[in-house]
């Protein structure tokens, strides 16, 4: 009997009108569809991810060390 088993068990004997399910396949299935507003959710996350990376490059060179790269944000 594994952990997941006996958490399990004790959902369902706290709550015996509730159906207890893996929630991987659910979760799979939310992930692999996206809609567009979610698409442009992320292009937009890529973007500012992009934006900062490229900032900070401008500071990174042989001989800088963290911190002085975290002083300059």
């Amino acid at each position: 009997e594994t952990r997941t088993d006996r958490e399990n068990a004790a959902l369902r004997a706290k709550y015996p009108n509730h159906e207890i399910e893996r929630s991987a396949p659910i979760l799979h299935s939310i992930r692999a569809l996206k809609q567009a507003s979610e698409i442009d959710q992320m292009q937009r996350a890529c973007d500012i991810t992009k934006a900062g990376f490229d900032r900070v490059l401008q500071f990174v060179k042989p001989g800088v060390m963290e911190y002085e790269i975290e002083a300059e944000f």
